[in-house]
């Protein structure tokens, strides 16, 4: 039922908390709009926007979940609309993209919005509905869409992707440039759009915790980590102190991986070689570091074998778990060894690598 009364204050929630999806507060859909735009103006930032077609059939449920970080909490609202509603971009940007994925996802048309184009290129989850009325018999070509274009003199567009030379995802980046002067750059991703949300339904099963791994290369450990925190905050689990820990090293080792070799991918960016030249190794022996300490890939590519989920499958047997310890205190000594020569020195003692001081 929606709330006759305006909420004075959102219902706020701590981080890492559950929610029933029946204690969101439904408003009207302008007076969810101005909540989100006050909320945003606040100083939060919008976490989540998303539509559910699914739970009131005709109709669309939208879902709004606002991130306070200063106070580590999280605002939620919802709202039903039609085949169309104002838009929020207008006066919060931060819903752009959210708008763009609820239009090709469920058919709805955010009125007002700047620049309404496709992501993924995909079919509405609502048959018969299509935000932009595309014929359901024409096919559907990833990046073949309407993009901004500056017209006059001495004005040319340099175009890169979506294949690239490195191993990164594809996407294509187009620069409006008079001189060298660069007035735009738009952004077009979903080249490789693989439905990894609509896989997750009716689960979890033996292939979400693979397909939690490889939404994005370069962040196995944060996705799988993700899922796995939902799981235990929907089912109340808590999990033990030696998967806590396990769980924090890994992330550690891969933002550091993703940062070292990002810093060096900007240093090669503006031709500033040297600078490249070490951080991409030191990415590398960080990567290196991370499977044979932890005996588990940070990339799906590693090939490194797959024992254990950051501490969740334990060998069951003595003489397994026996081989198991010798064997992350052999890898361990040798990924200390590797960590050492890239930051700084590390010392494991007793499974538990302890950076030194100054690090």
């Amino acid at each position: 039922m929606i709330d006759s009364e305006p909420l004075s204050e959102l219902p706020r929630q701590p981080f890492a908390e559950p929610v029933r999806l029946a204690d969101v507060p439904r408003l009207e859909v302008e007076a969810f709009r101005q909540k989100v735009i006050d909320r945003v103006r606040a100083g939060c930032r919008i976490s989540a926007l998303f539509g559910d077609g699914q739970a009131t059939g005709q109709t669309v449920r939208l879902y709004a979940v606002l991130a306070d970080d200063a106070a580590s909490a999280i605002d939620f609202v919802a709202t039903d609309v039609g085949d169309r509603y104002r838009s929020l971009t207008p006066d919060c940007p931060q819903a752009h993209w959210f708008e763009r994925e609820i239009a090709e996802q469920w058919g709805v048309v955010p009125t007002g919005h700047p620049w309404l184009k496709p992501i993924r290129f995909h079919r509405s989850y609502r048959p018969g509905k299509d935000a932009w009325n595309r014929p359901p018999d024409d096919p559907l070509l990833p990046g073949v869409t309407n993009y901004f274009h500056l017209d006059g003199d001495e004005v040319h567009e340099v175009a890169v992707g979506p294949v690239h030379a490195g191993v990164i995802e594809p996407g294509s980046f187009r620069f409006q440039c008079r001189g060298e002067h660069v007035f735009s750059l738009e952004i077009s991703l979903g080249y490789q759009h693989r439905g990894i949300e609509r896989a997750l339904l009716a689960g979890p099963h033996k292939r979400t915790i693979h397909q939690m791994e490889t939404v994005a290369g370069d962040t196995s450990i944060g996705h799988a980590t993700a899922y796995c925190r939902v799981l235990e905050c929907l089912s109340g689990c808590q999990p033990s102190l030696r998967a806590q820990a396990l769980r924090g090293i890994a992330l550690e080792l891969e933002r550091l991986a993703n940062h070292t070799g990002d810093l060096g991918a900007l240093a090669g960016d503006v031709a500033y070689l040297p600078t490249m030249a070490f951080l991409r190794p030191a990415a590398r022996r960080l990567l290196e570091f991370h499977r044979v300490a932890l005996r588990q890939p940070l990339r799906p590519h590693d090939g490194a074998p797959r024992r254990c989920h950051l501490g969740h499958r334990r060998p069951s047997r003595r003489a397994d778990r026996s081989a198991c310890r010798a064997g992350i205190d052999r890898r361990g000594r040798r990924g200390a060894h590797l960590m050492g020569r890239t930051v700084g020195a590390i010392a494991v003692r007793r499974n538990r690598p302890r950076l030194a001081r100054g690090l």
